[in-house]
């Protein structure tokens, strides 16, 4: 007539418990590194543009961060909205500055 309901031990619904908070922890770590990770810089250096600089050579002058020089220039034309790489004495531009 009466049906026995298995008993969960106290021990059991504690561990529960604990690997719950654990999961939502990393959860929300793996959200917060993921997120910092592709950030951009808030701050900008200008440059003056002299003869003979290009986008590499400035690049490479800079160090910007260790980054791939293509993403970099890239990065560099779209902030400055340069349609192409060619740089003229006495042109300031912006260039991300990584701290």
């Amino acid at each position: 007539m009466y049906r026995e309901v298995p008993v969960k031990s106290h021990k059991e619904g504690k561990s529960f418990k604990i690997l719950s908070i654990l999961l939502i922890i990393l959860f929300i770590l793996l959200v917060l590194s993921i997120s910092t990770k592709g950030s951009k810089p808030l701050v900008y250096k200008n440059i003056i543009i002299k003869e003979g600089d290009t986008l590499w050579s400035i690049v490479k002058e800079h160090n910007l961060k260790d980054q791939d020089p293509r993403k970099m220039i890239s990065e560099i034309k779209k902030i400055n909205q340069l349609d192409d790489v060619i740089l003229r004495p006495g042109q300031i531009i912006l260039i991300p500055e990584f701290s």
